[in-house]
């Protein structure tokens, strides 16, 4: 068994699970492929959704020496800054340049960027476009879960923790997903025409990997 899987199933992370998991691969199956090379260096990493903090776990034990970031809109993530000392957690909007400006601010650039957030075409737009020049040569950048990207979410939302504290949010992602598509097609153009720092742009099932 993969190391990131073994320790998915320590911490009990769904990014392993059935719903994640495709023709075999889970998450942590795709990402093991891209995360070896930064192993056991000194690297910057940033998640985009805490929720129990599962998952920090998963990338604190992995990369020994790495600077483990996570945003939430809820507070009560702070709390999980008690894995370790490596961890650092910031309260806020993934849609709110001024957080995601502190975050910058205090990190630098990153070399793993993972957003597991809102799961909100509009957020997820206006985080990858924010946070991406922020990513080191040779760094990723990942968007997950992209099933919701397709429809209306809004009865799931209220479901989901922290939704209750965004404002302003359209919630039908089958409306938005234009934005996404436009989104990816111009870092797909820009690729092709040699004009971006992108050395790949790859599909996976659920998932978005950038490669710089």
């Amino acid at each position: 068994m993969k190391e990131l899987t073994t320790l998915g199933k320590k911490y009990n992370t769904d990014k392993h699970d059935e719903n994640h998991t495709h023709r075999g691969l889970s998450y942590l199956d795709v990402f093991q492929l891209f995360f070896e090379q930064f192993k056991n260096k000194p690297i910057n990493l940033l998640e985009i959704g805490v929720r129990e903090g599962r998952s920090l776990r998963v990338w604190y034990d992995y990369f020994p020496n790495a600077k483990i970031y996570g945003l939430d809109i809820l507070p009560k993530c702070k709390q999980y800054e008690n894995i370790g000392s490596r961890v650092k957690i910031f309260t806020g909007d993934q849609n709110n340049k001024n957080v995601l400006q502190e975050i910058v601010d205090d990190a630098g650039n990153f070399d793993i960027v993972i957003d597991d957030g809102s799961h909100i075409n509009d957020h997820m737009v206006a985080s990858c476009n924010f946070l991406l020049p922020h990513v080191n040569k040779n760094g990723i950048y990942i968007i997950e879960d992209l099933a919701n990207s397709y429809r209306d979410v809004t009865e799931d939302v209220k479901l989901w923790p922290g939704h209750e504290l965004n404002t302003g949010l359209n919630t039908n992602n089958k409306e938005t997903r234009p934005n996404l598509n436009n989104m990816l097609l111009e870092l797909i153009k820009n690729l092709d025409l040699q004009q971006t720092e992108l050395l790949t742009v790859q599909f996976w099932s659920q998932l978005i990997i950038l490669v710089k």
